[in-house]
Protein backbone atom coordinates (compact mmCIF):
# COMPACT_ATOMS: atom_id res chain seq x y z
CA UNK A 1 0.00 0.00 0.00
CA UNK A 2 2.95 2.32 0.62
CA UNK A 3 4.85 1.71 -2.64
CA UNK A 4 1.46 2.34 -4.31
CA UNK A 5 1.56 5.99 -2.65
CA UNK A 6 5.32 6.45 -2.74
CA UNK A 7 6.99 4.38 -5.03
CA UNK A 8 10.19 5.09 -4.27
CA UNK A 9 9.95 4.55 -1.08
CA UNK A 10 12.31 1.40 0.82
CA UNK A 11 9.69 0.07 3.70
CA UNK A 12 11.09 -1.55 5.99
CA UNK A 13 9.83 -2.70 9.21
CA UNK A 14 12.69 -4.96 10.95
CA UNK A 15 15.27 -2.30 11.26
CA UNK A 16 12.78 0.26 12.77
CA UNK A 17 11.86 -2.99 15.48
CA UNK A 18 15.24 -3.72 16.33
CA UNK A 19 16.41 -0.06 16.65
CA UNK A 20 13.01 0.01 19.35
CA UNK A 21 13.76 -3.22 20.95
CA UNK A 22 17.85 -1.89 21.26
CA UNK A 23 17.08 1.64 22.63
CA UNK A 24 16.07 2.44 26.15
CA UNK A 25 12.90 2.73 25.69
CA UNK A 26 11.63 -0.38 26.54
CA UNK A 27 15.13 -1.72 28.90
CA UNK A 28 17.48 0.70 30.84
CA UNK A 29 21.17 -0.25 31.26
CA UNK A 30 20.48 -0.40 35.01
CA UNK A 31 17.71 -3.04 34.41
CA UNK A 32 19.73 -4.82 31.81
CA UNK A 33 22.68 -5.31 34.08
CA UNK A 34 21.04 -6.37 36.98
CA UNK A 35 18.79 -9.04 35.17
CA UNK A 36 16.41 -10.41 37.75
CA UNK A 37 18.23 -11.80 40.22
CA UNK A 38 15.23 -14.55 41.97
CA UNK A 39 12.10 -15.58 41.35
CA UNK A 40 11.07 -13.28 44.43
CA UNK A 41 12.12 -10.11 42.07
CA UNK A 42 9.60 -12.07 39.25
CA UNK A 43 7.05 -12.28 41.43
CA UNK A 44 7.27 -8.54 42.57
CA UNK A 45 7.58 -7.70 39.42
CA UNK A 46 4.21 -9.79 38.29
CA UNK A 47 1.82 -8.54 41.51
CA UNK A 48 3.20 -5.08 40.84
CA UNK A 49 1.83 -5.56 37.22
CA UNK A 50 -1.32 -6.57 38.06
CA UNK A 51 -2.24 -3.53 40.99
CA UNK A 52 -0.69 -0.51 39.31
CA UNK A 53 -3.78 0.14 37.29
CA UNK A 54 -5.79 0.25 40.48
CA UNK A 55 -3.14 1.84 42.55
CA UNK A 56 -2.85 4.72 40.11
CA UNK A 57 -6.69 4.83 39.99
CA UNK A 58 -7.19 4.93 43.52
CA UNK A 59 -3.66 7.70 43.88
CA UNK A 60 -5.85 10.19 41.03
CA UNK A 61 -9.16 9.27 42.57
CA UNK A 62 -8.08 10.75 46.48
CA UNK A 63 -6.37 13.99 44.35
CA UNK A 64 -9.88 13.79 41.97
CA UNK A 65 -11.69 13.88 45.14
CA UNK A 66 -10.11 17.09 47.13
CA UNK A 67 -9.97 19.09 43.35
CA UNK A 68 -14.00 18.30 43.22
CA UNK A 69 -14.44 19.97 46.78
CA UNK A 70 -11.65 22.98 45.78
CA UNK A 71 -14.37 23.52 42.64
CA UNK A 72 -16.97 24.82 45.01
CA UNK A 73 -14.77 26.41 47.77
CA UNK A 74 -16.61 29.47 48.94
CA UNK A 75 -12.70 30.69 49.14
CA UNK A 76 -9.15 30.78 47.49
CA UNK A 77 -7.93 29.95 50.30
CA UNK A 78 -9.79 27.30 51.22
CA UNK A 79 -9.64 25.96 47.27
CA UNK A 80 -6.04 26.27 47.49
CA UNK A 81 -5.92 24.39 50.69
CA UNK A 82 -8.26 21.74 49.17
CA UNK A 83 -5.87 21.42 46.22
CA UNK A 84 -2.75 21.56 47.90
CA UNK A 85 -4.13 18.53 50.29
CA UNK A 86 -5.28 16.32 47.42
CA UNK A 87 -1.60 16.84 45.55
CA UNK A 88 -0.17 15.75 49.23
CA UNK A 89 -1.85 12.67 49.77
CA UNK A 90 -1.67 11.28 46.25
CA UNK A 91 1.87 11.77 46.24
CA UNK A 92 2.31 10.34 49.90
CA UNK A 93 0.50 7.31 49.08
CA UNK A 94 2.16 6.98 45.82
CA UNK A 95 5.67 7.11 47.54
CA UNK A 96 4.82 4.86 50.31
CA UNK A 97 3.55 2.13 47.66
CA UNK A 98 6.54 3.02 45.10
CA UNK A 99 9.16 2.71 48.39
CA UNK A 100 7.86 -0.87 49.78
CA UNK A 101 7.50 -2.32 46.23
CA UNK A 102 11.40 -0.90 45.51
CA UNK A 103 13.12 -1.59 48.40
CA UNK A 104 15.57 -4.43 48.30
CA UNK A 105 15.74 -5.18 51.82
CA UNK A 106 12.78 -7.86 52.30
CA UNK A 107 10.23 -9.37 50.05
CA UNK A 108 7.88 -9.48 52.91
CA UNK A 109 8.34 -6.06 53.79
CA UNK A 110 7.61 -5.54 49.56
CA UNK A 111 3.81 -6.59 50.56
CA UNK A 112 3.23 -3.60 53.19
CA UNK A 113 2.42 -1.82 49.36
CA UNK A 114 -0.25 -4.31 48.70
CA UNK A 115 -1.15 -2.53 52.51
CA UNK A 116 -1.16 0.67 51.20
CA UNK A 117 -3.06 -0.14 47.98
CA UNK A 118 -5.99 -1.80 50.32
CA UNK A 119 -5.99 1.63 51.96
CA UNK A 120 -5.90 3.41 49.27
CA UNK A 121 -8.29 2.04 47.44
CA UNK A 122 -10.76 1.93 50.91
CA UNK A 123 -10.29 5.66 50.69
CA UNK A 124 -11.16 6.21 47.44
CA UNK A 125 -14.47 4.09 47.64
CA UNK A 126 -15.19 6.37 50.51
CA UNK A 127 -14.53 9.54 48.37
CA UNK A 128 -16.75 7.90 46.09
CA UNK A 129 -19.34 7.17 48.62
CA UNK A 130 -19.03 11.10 50.38
CA UNK A 131 -19.51 12.62 46.68
CA UNK A 132 -22.92 11.15 45.53
CA UNK A 133 -24.39 11.69 49.07
CA UNK A 134 -23.44 15.45 48.88
CA UNK A 135 -24.12 15.26 44.94
CA UNK A 136 -27.63 17.18 44.20
CA UNK A 137 -27.91 15.25 41.06
CA UNK A 138 -28.77 11.49 42.52
CA UNK A 139 -28.67 8.33 40.46
CA UNK A 140 -31.12 6.05 41.60
CA UNK A 141 -29.88 3.17 39.25
CA UNK A 142 -26.88 2.88 41.35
Amino acid sequence: AVQSVYPDAQVTIGPVIEKMLGSNLFFSPHVVARKVRAPVEMGIGLLRAFTAVPAHGAFAHMMGYFAGLAKFAPSTGKRIGLLSLGLLLAVVTHGLYDFFLMQEESALLAFVAFVVLLVALILAIRAIRAHRRRSPVKDKAV
